[in-house]
């Protein structure tokens, strides 16, 4: 081959090569292309920047999010204070809860209050309870705010959510309060819920989650109205079931061994786990048999977790018979 013609083959091939490094070293980083779109004309973009900014968990872009949450587009707005929560930014908390107070759309505002429960943030309580105590408010922004209270836990709102347990015909927002409740330690929640078992006999869910939020906050008062319940002809096995799983737990009532050992075989993956934890603490040598075998045909790895936990703890109260207790 001519060595002309192999020095431009070679300068060819070496120059393509070149620039494609170049190319590639000078492709601006994830970062930057995000910080490039928050100015973007196209609101498809800016919520795309705003939601990677988030993502990249990087505190530089606090600023531009800050700037995403007065932007035209509600569904930047959103995209913006999502991300503020998820990079916990905490000095930001002032800006989120303006967000709060001025933005029209319901679905920012529930993000707002999503986000300040993310960051946890104190300061935010009071507003969050003015928002809850407000008739005009949606029904999908109160059950964020008592998502979020559960989670920062200032008994500050007890009073409010007490007081809206007792007046709210709505059944979804009722059970976003008594979860709430039922994270907050203090006096007045456990009254409430424990007033709120004998109103709602007749709903088996709300009964359920009451009771649930009772065991708890480790409410040994409750010891009485779970034995009625558990003996109420009217009651259904679900909230019997509940009731014994609280009497176990709370008390270790042994006599509600019937029906925790048959809940053993429920279909229901998370009443099956709580009543082997309530054999944890009430089981016998009946129960370690029946645990055992049930382990034998167990396929879910965190059933099997709690098997082998509380089989050990019962191998260790009833040692084979006959044999010597370390």
């Amino acid at each position: 081959m001519n060595k002309k013609l192999i020095f431009f083959v070679f300068m060819v091939v070496f120059c393509g090569v070149s620039f494609s490094q170049t190319s590639q070293s000078e492709q601006i980083s994830p970062f930057e292309q995000a910080v490039n779109n928050v100015s973007a004309k196209d609101p498809y973009l800016r919520r795309q920047a705003a939601e990677q900014l988030g993502s990249l968990r990087d505190l530089r872009a606090i600023p531009y999010l800050k700037k995403l949450l007065k932007d035209e587009n509600p569904f930047v707005r959103q995209a913006a204070v999502d991300s503020l929560g998820l990079l916990r930014a905490r000095d930001t908390v002032e800006d989120i809860i303006s967000v709060l107070k001025t933005d029209k759309e319901p679905q920012v505002k529930q993000s707002a209050v999503v986000a300040l429960g993310y960051i946890g943030e104190p300061k935010s309580v009071k507003v969050l309870v003015d928002l809850l105590n407000d008739p005009k408010e949606t029904p999908s922004v109160k059950y964020a705010i008592c998502n979020t209270l559960s989670i920062i836990r200032s008994t500050e709102p007890v009073n409010s959510l007490v007081n809206l347990l007792s007046t709210t015909d709505d059944l979804n927002l009722k059970r976003s309060i008594i979860y709430a409740l039922g994270k907050i330690p203090h006096e007045e929640s456990l009254k409430a819920l424990r007033d709120e078992v004998d109103k709602n006999i007749q709903n088996e869910s709300l009964t359920i989650d009451i009771i649930r939020s009772l065991i708890d906050l480790g409410d040994v008062e409750s010891v009485e109205k779970f034995k009625v319940l558990y003996s109420t002809p009217s009651a259904t096995q679900k909230i019997k079931f509940y009731a014994g799983y609280g009497l176990a737990k709370l008390a270790k009532d042994k006599s509600v061994l019937p029906i925790i050992k048959k809940s053993l075989k429920n279909d229901d993956e998370n009443i099956k786990n709580l009543a082997i934890d309530a054999l944890r603490i009430i089981g016998d040598r009946e129960s370690l048999v029946m645990l055992k075998n049930m382990k034998q045909a167990e396929t879910s790895e965190y059933t099997k977790m709690l098997l082998d936990m509380t089989i050990k703890e019962l191998e260790r109260k009833f040692p084979p018979e006959g044999s010597k207790q370390k």
